[in-house]
C-alpha cells in the first residue's frame, strides 16, 4: 500500500512539474451518485456531468482512517496515510478540553511534504483557497486558508492576518467581504469560486486547490439528495463551471481535478459510548457545571474516546497498563456482543495500525451503517436519531475515481457550522466505509465532530489498474487531462 502511495503521488505531481497546471476542486459531501446518476436525482449538473461525458472514470479509491475532513483532505495532496502525515482527526485528542475544542487548522502539524511543497521546490507558484491544514503553509505563495475561532467579522479579521500579506483586500474588492471557514452557505462557496477565478487569471499559477464547503453544510441539515442539498449542488456546479473556464482562459492545457472526501448516508440511532465508560469508572466528571460547548467536564480518565462519526478511538492514559487494557478489551467486548448497540466491530491497536490512522489508541469502536458515536452522559445507551433521519440505509462502499481528458476539466466526488444537526452521516469507520456525523452543541462549527470518507489513494495517484468497485455513498473523484470545448 505504501509503495502505491508513493508511486501515486509522483504521478498526481508530473503533470504540474512537466509544465501543466493543475487545479484541484474538493466539493465538501459529494457522493459518485450525485453524478453518475443525476438524472435519476433530478440534479442538473451540466459542469460537473461533462466530466464524465467526456472522459474516464475507474472505482477503486479507499477511504483513509479515521475517513473524516482534515484527515481526508491532507492525504490528497500527501499520499500518505494519516498516522504518516499526522493529521489524526478533524480536532485534535483534548480530552481536557484544553484546546478548546481546536481543530487541525495548522500547516506544521503535516509531517511529511506536499504537492504545494514540490511545486515550490521548482520555483513554481501554487495558491490555494480555504484548504483544511494550511494555515502557515508558507509554501503555498497565494494563500487563504481554512480558518475560524469566533464570529465571522472577527475571524475575518484574523483570517486577513492569516493569508498571504494583501491577498484577502485584493480578492474584497472583487467578492466583497470575504467567507470565513465558518461560513459554508452556497453563496458563500460562489464567492470561494470567484475568488478562484480571479487568483487564475492574474497570477501565473502552476498549481492551485479551493475547498467548497456548502454541500456538507447542507447535507448535514437537510440529508443527502434533499430538495435542499439538490439545489446546493446545482449552485455548486455553476461555481465548478466558472473555475473551470478561469483556468480554461489562462491555460488551455489546465488539468482540473474535482475531488472530495466523502458521500453522505443517513442515520437513525446513536450509541452513547462515554455511558459505559462512566459507568465503569474509566471516566470521571465534575460534579457541578459543563464543559466547552455543552460537553461534561472531565475530572479525570483512565481510558477515554475520540469521537469520529461513524467510529471513536479508545485511548488509554497508561497505554502500557496491561490491566487497563484488559478492563477496557473486557467492556468493549461486552458492548459489541449486544446487537442493539449496533457495533459492527472493535479493533486493536496492531489492527488500527495497518490501517494508518490514530497511533496512539488501544481500540477502534466501529459502528454498523445507519449508527454513529453519540455523546450523552445519561439517559439510554442507545437512542433515536431526528425523526427526518429515520429512513432506509443504503450500502457503503469504497470511493470513486474518474479521469477526464480534453481541455481543463475533472470532477469526482467537507466542515460544517451553525445548526446542531446529529443525524447526517459521513464516515469514520475503518475501513472506508460511510457512517455516521456526530456534532457536538454550541461555539458553532469549532464544537462540533464530524467524520467523513477520505481517499486513501486521492485522485490522480490511483494505479491505472484499480479495480473496478461500485460505490453508492462514498467520495468521488474525477480528473481530467485537457477537455476539448
Amino acid at each position: 500500500m505504501l509503495k502505491r502511495l508513493c508511486v501515486g503521488l509522483v504521478l498526481a505531481a508530473w503533470p504540474v512539474l512537466a509544465g501543466v497546471p493543475v487545479v484541484m476542486i474538493s466539493i465538501d459531501g459529494l457522493r459518485p451518485d450525485s453524478v453518475t446518476q443525476a438524472d435519476e436525482h433530478k440534479l442538473s449538473i451540466p459542469a460537473l456531468r461533462r466530466f464524465i461525458a467526456g472522459g474516464t472514470y475507474a472505482d477503486g479509491v479507499t477511504g483513509v482512517l479515521p475517513t473524516v475532513t482534515y484527515p481526508s483532505h491532507t492525504t490528497l495532496v500527501t499520499g500518505v496515510e494519516p498516522a504518516r502525515h499526522g493529521i489524526l482527526a478533524n480536532t485534535a485528542f483534548d480530552p481536557d478540553l484544553h484546546n478548546m475544542l481546536g481543530w487541525y487548522w495548522y500547516a506544521e502539524d503535516v509531517r511529511v511534504p506536499t504537492l504545494w511543497d514540490a511545486v515550490s521546490a521548482s520555483g513554481l507558484a501554487a495558491a490555494s483557497i480555504n484548504w483544511p491544514v494550511t494555515v502557515g503553509r508558507k509554501t503555498i505563495r497565494y494563500n487563504i486558508p481554512e480558518y475560524w475561532r469566533a464570529e465571522p467579522n472577527e475571524d475575518r479579521k484574523l483570517l486577513r492576518a492569516l493569508s498571504t500579506p494583501g491577498l484577502l483586500g485584493d480578492v474584497e474588492k472583487v467578492t466583497g467581504p470575504f467567507p470565513v471557514g465558518s461560513q459554508a452557505e452556497a453563496q458563500d462557496d460562489a464567492a470561494r469560486a470567484l475568488a478562484a477565478a480571479w487568483m487564475l487569471e492574474t497570477y501565473r499559477l502552476r498549481f492551485f486547490t479551493i475547498h467548497l464547503n456548502a454541500l456538507d453544510e447542507t447535507e448535514h441539515a437537510h440529508g443527502p439528495f434533499s430538495a435542499e442539498a439538490n439545489a446546493t449542488l446545482e449552485r455548486l456546479d455553476a461555481a465548478v463551471d466558472r473555475i473551470v473556464k478561469a483556468a480554461q482562459s489562462a491555460d488551455p492545457a489546465t488539468v482540473v481535478v474535482v475531488v472530495s472526501d466523502h458521500g453522505f448516508l443517513r442515520v437513525d440511532r446513536h450509541f452513547n459510548i462515554l455511558i459505559p465508560f462512566l459507568d465503569a469508572k474509566l471516566i470521571e466528571l465534575e460534579p457541578v457545571g459543563d464543559g466547552l460547548g455543552g460537553l461534561p467536564k472531565v475530572k479525570r480518565w483512565d481510558a477515554t474516546v475520540w469521537p469520529v462519526g461513524g467510529a471513536a478511538a479508545v485511548v488509554l492514559a497508561r497505554p502500557s497498563d496491561s490491566a487497563l487494557a484488559g478492563r477496557v478489551r473486557s467492556l468493549l467486548a461486552k458492548l459489541a456482543a449486544d446487537p442493539a448497540n449496533g457495533i459492527a466491530r472493535i479493533l486493536e491497536k496492531g489492527e488500527i495500525a495497518k490501517r494508518g490512522g490514530f497511533p496512539d489508541a488501544s481500540f477502534l469502536v466501529e459502528m454498523r451503517p445507519g449508527r454513529e458515536i453519540g455523546l450523552n452522559t445519561k439517559g439510554p445507551l442507545v437512542t433515536d436519531a431526528p425523526a427526518n433521519s429515520r429512513v432506509p440505509r443504503r450500502a457503503a462502499g469504497d470511493a470513486r475515481v474518474a479521469v477526464h481528458p480534453g481541455r481543463g476539466h475533472c470532477g469526482a466526488p467537507r466542515p460544517g457550522r451553525g445548526r446542531h444537526a446529529p443525524n447526517r452521516s459521513h464516515g469514520g469507520g475503518a475501513a472506508g466505509r460511510n457512517f455516521a456525523t456526530r456534532r457536538s452543541a454550541g461555539l458553532g462549527r469549532a464544537a462540533r465532530q464530524r467524520s467523513v470518507t477520505a481517499a486513501r489513494d486521492p485522485p490522480g495517484y490511483f494505479p491505472a489498474s484499480a479495480p473496478a468497485k461500485r460505490n453508492t455513498s462514498g467520495a468521488f473523484q474525477l480528473m481530467a487531462t485537457s477537455l476539448a470545448a
